[in-house]
């Protein structure tokens, strides 16, 4: 359990009580629609990187929601059944 400690008012301390795996739930989440996000935007300017972005985020996604989560194993099965589990053809 991890605690987090903040003052507010004055001497007055607010506990707010959140396993580690639900922080770092959210941390990926934020991430991800974060990279998303700044993948669209990079399909239109030419500074960013718009399709790695998106990859990046939909992976990030892709352990937290379920849509993502099966499309990624579906990929994974194909890539090991193709290339084997080296990642190389033979």
């Amino acid at each position: 359990m991890l605690h987090i400690n903040f003052l507010l008012p004055e001497r007055e301390k607010y506990h707010i009580n959140l396993p580690v795996s639900r922080i770092k739930r959210l941390l990926r989440v934020v991430c991800g629609y974060t990279l998303l996000v700044l993948g669209i935007i990079g399909l239109f300017l030419p500074i960013l990187q718009g399709t790695l972005m998106i990859i990046a985020g939909a992976a990030l996604l892709g352990w937290d929601l379920s849509f993502l989560k099966r499309a990624r194993d579906r990929l994974l099965s194909w890539w090991h059944n193709k290339f084997g589990r080296r990642g190389g053809r033979g």
